[in-house]
């Protein structure tokens, strides 16, 4: 009896193991390929190129770091741009899109569907956009820079975000749900389109 309890401890240890480390990836403008496999992209010196790249390597609670320079893309976020970005999993575990130490990066969206940061999925929860200024690269339209409109979401993180003035039309951020953190926001570049949506934040 004793060696069959023994057996058990060492089967149910193997059956549970300790939870894997999230992953972080990084994006360069300079020096980084897309051609770049995300394994490879997991160091510092061999990054993706664009933060949609980089956004395709990522999994639940990962770490996206991006370098200095200006990113000109099209929108990101959820499924419908092809580029979604995947839940996290508590507050503590955050699916993360930030700069890489301290870096200076501007996303500066081509709307080629709606805003730059399109969130609006449901169960798309646990998501953090820090440290990074949002520009708009196109004539300004009623679109905002960030969305997550779906009733029941619940825990994004925003933090760190700039706005200049005279780049977007409709609000700076859209929101629903709830236990959500805005914190150091500067939004003075909102709502300036025939009056349409003038709100920093629209809740």
């Amino acid at each position: 009896m004793k060696r069959l309890a023994v057996s058990l401890s060492l089967v149910c240890a193997c059956a549970f193991p300790s939870n894997v480390r999230a992953v972080t990836y990084y994006v360069a403008a300079t020096g980084g390929s897309d051609a770049n496999s995300c394994a490879v992209a997991q160091t510092v010196g061999t990054p993706k190129a664009t933060i949609r790249a980089g956004i395709l390597c990522l999994a639940a609670t990962d770490r996206l770091e991006i370098r200095t320079g200006t990113y000109t893309e099209g929108g990101f976020g959820n499924t419908a741009s092809g580029y979604p970005i995947p839940a996290g999993t508590s507050t503590s575990t955050r699916t993360v899109i930030t700069n890489y130490n301290g870096e200076s990066v501007t996303y500066n969206t081509i709307f080629d569907a709606t805003e730059g940061i399109n969130l609006a999925d449901s169960g798309r929860n646990y998501i953090e956009i820090s440290n990074m200024t949002l520009t708009h690269n196109a004539a300004m339209d009623a679109h905002g820079a960030i969305f997550f409109g779906v009733a029941g979401q619940t825990g994004i993180k925003l933090s760190g975000l700039t706005v200049p003035t005279g780049e977007f039309g409709g609000s700076c951020i859209a929101a629903d749900g709830s236990n959500h953190i805005f914190a150091d926001l500067t939004l003075t570049g909102c709502g300036t389109v025939g009056g349409q949506q003038e709100h920093g934040i629209y809740f």
